[in-house]
Order: structure tokens, then sequence, then C-alpha cells
């Protein structure tokens, strides 16, 4: 074929992925298919201050420094690394000794729960490093006939964390006797690093109380936790 200018050629339809290009390679001249570009660019797409209108990324790995989506939908359950959980407990948790520390427990787990464990009940385990926002909400039990103090705090990996204390008054009996509350946080762990939640009473009539269901009524746990990674 004689040298024709690019411009001089025939316009092509919509390519199907057969077509040759020329290319080289290691010095040596190679012919390349169009399906064979179009891999290479789908594996290693880098667009810096552009705009594209469709991107479909199958077992992608790597890193977005920003994206911006002015028009469509991610598909929510396609976010790789997330994880949340919910616990809770169906028990009362006494304590024996006033002033001492207990770790509160927890007996069931939600069936959807992802990337967040428990062990020995009450170790509460996440397996991806990350930061999470977390919660717990104990109902909180007092039999006697004056107010008393219970307070919660936090540890990880066995340690407390600063800054983590809270206290609540418990009513009397005659006022009620029950008070419940909800502790959040936002904490940062490495993978494997576990969180417990602690307890300690100035009296041993406060307990951490369950109620059963009862008639209309569903149950109320005793103490319930929610995890969710955020970052």
């Amino acid at each position: 074929m004689a040298n024709v200018k690019i411009t001089d050629l025939s316009a092509g339809t919509a390519l199907g992925g057969t077509e040759l290009f020329e290319s080289v390679q290691s010095s040596t001249s190679v012919k390349i298919s169009a399906t064979q570009i179009k891999t290479f660019v789908g594996n290693s797409l880098n667009i810096s201050n552009g705009a594209i209108s469709s991107v479909t990324i199958t077992n992608a790995t790597g890193t977005f420094n920003s994206i911006t989506i002015s028009a469509g939908t991610v598909p929510f359950n396609t976010i790789t690394n997330r994880a949340y959980a919910s616990f809770l407990s169906t028990r009362d948790q006494t304590a024996t000794s006033a002033n001492v520390a207990y770790v509160v427990e927890f007996d069931e787990s939600a069936a959807f729960n992802t990337g967040i464990t428990i062990a020995s009940s009450s170790n509460i385990t996440f397996a991806a490093a990350g930061v999470y926002e977390c919660s717990f909400n104990p109902q909180v039990y007092n039999a006697d006939s004056n107010d008393h103090i219970a307070t919660f705090w936090l540890r990880k990996n066995g340690t407390n964390i600063a800054n983590s204390a809270t206290q609540i008054s418990v009513p009397k009996v005659a006022d009620g006797g029950i008070t419940f509350f909800e502790f959040n946080f936002i904490e940062q762990f490495a993978a494997n690093d576990y969180v417990q939640v602690m307890w300690q009473a100035s009296d041993t009539n406060l307990k951490i109380d369950y109620s059963a269901a009862s008639g209309s009524i569903s149950a109320v746990p005793s103490v319930t936790f929610i995890g969710n990674r955020i970052g």
C-alpha cells in the first residue's frame, strides 16, 4: 500500500477489539490489539485534573486522591473494608463488691456483623485498622433506698482509655430506681485491637439490669454496643 496520510484514510467505525496497532516493546516492533489497550487502560487508569462520564472498575486496587460524582450512584454494598456490629446482653450483671472494676459482658451478636467480633464475651475486636464510631447503652437499676453512683469507662487492649469515664446517679427505688444512658465515642484502632466496657458501682444494690419481654413490650437488654467503621 502506498504511503497515505492518516487524514486521508477512511473514517473508522466503533472499535471491536480486534483492530491492530503498531507498537514497540523492548526495541522490537510488535502488533497490539484494541482489546489489549483497553485492558491496560482499565487496570491502570490515572486521571489528573480531568473528567470522565462513565467508569466501571472491576477488581480494583490502589488509591484515589478524590472522586467527584456529579450524576449516578456508587453501590454501597460494593465498598470494601466496611465494618459494623451490634452486641447486647440478655442477663443482669451485678457488682458483688462496691468500688471494684468489672468487665461488662455481652452474650448476643447480630448475624450481620462484619469486621467486628467479640471474644471472651467482652473483648470487642476490630479486624482492620481504622477509625471507629461506637456507642454503648447500659440500663442500671438501684434496689436501695438511697441514690448511688455507677461509673463506666473504656479499656483498649487492657489499658484504660484516657478521659473515657462517665458517672451517672441512679435514683433510689422510691424514685423509680432505674437509669438508662448512651455513651458515644470515636477511637482509632490497629488491626486486631480490642476494646472493653468497664463499670464500677458505689454500692452493691446497683446492677446492670435486663428486663424480659412483657405483653406487647419487647425485652430490654441490660446493655448494648454498636460499632461502625468511619475511616
